[in-house]
C-alpha cells in the first residue's frame, strides 16, 4: 500500500485560472503533464538527480483525450513498471478522473480538479470506498513539479520532487516576444527557463542600437549556447524612408553585420505603414525595398522574410497587399513568414497560398487566440500537413495574449506542439 500512496501522486496533475475555485478549461490544462518526469534527490533539489530512481512517463492517447501514465523505479539498472493508470477529464463534472492499478492489483479511482493554473489536487479511493490518500500537484514554470500526499496514516505521508526532460527539435523555437515583459526586467533568467523547455532557438524582437535587451551580440549569443539555445531569426524594424532611401539602407548594412556576430540564419520584419499607403506606386516601392535588403541579406548568408499582420490582406486599388508582395519580390532572396493566428483572423486560408507559392514560407509563426491551442479553432493538424509545400523550416511559437503566466504559457505551448506530434524528428 505504501508504493501505491506515493504513486498515485506522481500519477495525477494539472492547473489553470481560477474561477470559484475551480479553473478553467480543466481539458487543456491536462497537456501540462505529457513527458518523462524524473525525480531529484529532495524536495529543494533545482535539478533531476544524477542517478534518478524514479520515472513518471505520460503519453496522450485519443489525440489527447486521455493520457496513459507509467510509473517506473530503476531496478538493477532498468526501469520497472509499479503503478499504470489512465487519466482523463469527464465533460459530464467538469473534473480530472484517473483509474490506476499496481502489480498487487490494488486499484484506485481519483477525482479532482485543477484550483488554479498551477495547482491540481487529487482524492484517490480504493474500490472498497475507502479513502487512500490526497495529492496536491504544484507545477512550476520551468518543468519543475512538486508533489505532495496526505495519507488517512501520517506514517505515510509523502513529499517529493520530479523535473520535466528536455527533448528538443532543432527547427522548433518561440518567438520572445511571448516573454517580453521577463525579458525586460530578467533576460539571463529568462532564456535560462526556455532552455528547459524543450526549444532549440529562440527569435527576437528587441534588436535595438546593436544590441539584443541591452546585451552585445557576442554577449546574448554566449548567454544562449550556455542554456542550448540559439538565435535562429531576429525581428527587426526599419520602415523605408521614401525621402531618403538610402538612409534606410545604411541601417540594414548595421543590422546585417551585428546579426553576424551572433550567427543568426534569417532576418524578419513587419514594420509597413500600409495605413499610409493609397495607392499602387507605393507597393511597387516596398517591393524594391525588400528585393534589396534580400539580396543583401544573401550576400551575406542570410535569408530575409516578411511577417504578414491582417492589413496585408486588404486592398489598395484592385491589389490584395500581400499577394502583390508575394508577386512583386524576388523568391530567390525574399521568404516570408506567415503567421499563421492574422491569417485566420483575416478569414484567409494559409494552404491557398502555401499551394499557389510553393516553398516561399521558410518561417510560421505558430499562434492561437490565447494559448496554443485553448481555442479549438485554428486546425492546426491541418495546416502542418502542408509544411513541406511551405517550405517550413523554422516552427516559431508566439503567444501574445494569456490565461497564465507568460512562461507557463510557453511551456505548455511547447508541450502541445510536440506531444501533438505536429513536427516529427526530434533529436
Amino acid at each position: 500500500m505504501k508504493y501505491m500512496l506515493m504513486l498515485c501522486c506522481v500519477i495525477t496533475q494539472l492547473s489553470f485560472s481560477q474561477t470559484n475555485g475551480k479553473a478553467e478549461n480543466q481539458e487543456f490544462l491536462l497537456w501540462q503533464y505529457v513527458g518523462e518526469w524524473l525525480n531529484g534527490d529532495n524536495i529543494n533539489a533545482k535539478e533531476v538527480s544524477k542517478d534518478p530512481n524514479t520515472r513518471i512517463l505520460v503519453t496522450p492517447k485519443m489525440d489527447g483525450v486521455s493520457f496513459w501514465v507509467e510509473v517506473s523505479q530503476k531496478k538493477v539498472n532498468q526501469w520497472a513498471v509499479i503503478l499504470t493508470e489512465m487519466i482523463s477529464y469527464d465533460a459530464n463534472t467538469n473534473e480530472i478522473v484517473a483509474l490506476g492499478t499496481n502489480p498487487e492489483a490494488e486499484n484506485f479511482i481519483g477525482k479532482g480538479f485543477f484550483s488554479s493554473y498551477d495547482k491540481l489536487t487529487m482524492r484517490d479511493h480504493d474500490f472498497k470506498g475507502d479513502f487512500v490518500q490526497e495529492v496536491r500537484f504544484h507545477f512550476e514554470e520551468d518543468g519543475r513539479l512538486l508533489l505532495t500526499g496526505d495519507a488517512p496514516d501520517d506514517e505515510y505521508d509523502w513529499e517529493g520532487v520530479f523535473f520535466k526532460t528536455k527533448t528538443h527539435n532543432k527547427n522548433f523555437g518561440i518567438h520572445l516576444v511571448s516573454v517580453d515583459s521577463e525579458m525586460r526586467k530578467d533576460p539571463l533568467g529568462t532564456i535560462d527557463k526556455i532552455g528547459k523547455m524543450g526549444y532549440s532557438y529562440v527569435e527576437t524582437h528587441r534588436y535595438d542600437n546593436g544590441k539584443f535587451y541591452g546585451l552585445t551580440p557576442e554577449q546574448f549569443h554566449m548567454v544562449l549556447e550556455k542554456n542550448n539555445l540559439h538565435l535562429a531569426g531576429s525581428m527587426v524594424f526599419k520602415d523605408l524612408d521614401f525621402d531618403n532611401p538610402d538612409q534606410s539602407m545604411k541601417w540594414w548594412d548595421r543590422c546585417i553585420e551585428d546579426h553576424l556576430k551572433i550567427k543568426v540564419s534569417y532576418l524578419t520584419t513587419t514594420n509597413i505603414n500600409l495605413e499610409l499607403l493609397k495607392q499602387e506606386d507605393g507597393l511597387k516601392r516596398y517591393a524594391s525595398y525588400f528585393n534589396k535588403i534580400g539580396r543583401k541579406c544573401n550576400a551575406n548568408g542570410l535569408k530575409f522574410l516578411y511577417h504578414n499582420h491582417t492589413d496585408e490582406f486588404k486592398k489598395i486599388g484592385n491589389q490584395i497587399i500581400y499577394d502583390y508582395l508575394l508577386d512583386h519580390t524576388d523568391p530567390e532572396v525574399v521568404y516570408f513568414q506567415s503567421d499563421l493566428f492574422w491569417m485566420y483572423t483575416a478569414k484567409v486560408d494559409p494552404v491557398y497560398y502555401f499551394e499557389k507559392y510553393p516553398s516561399r514560407f521558410l518561417s510560421w509563426h505558430v499562434k492561437d487566440i490565447k494559448e496554443l491551442g485553448a481555442s479549438g479553432k485554428i486546425d492546426f493538424k491541418r495546416l502542418f500537413s502542408f509544411a513541406s509545400v511551405a517550405g517550413l523550416q523554422y516552427n516559431t511559437v508566439e503567444i501574445e495574449n494569456y490565461d497564465y503566466p507568460p512562461l507557463i504559457s510557453a511551456r505548455m505551448a511547447s508541450d502541445y506542439i510536440r506531444y501533438k506530434r505536429f513536427i516529427n524528428n526530434y533529436d
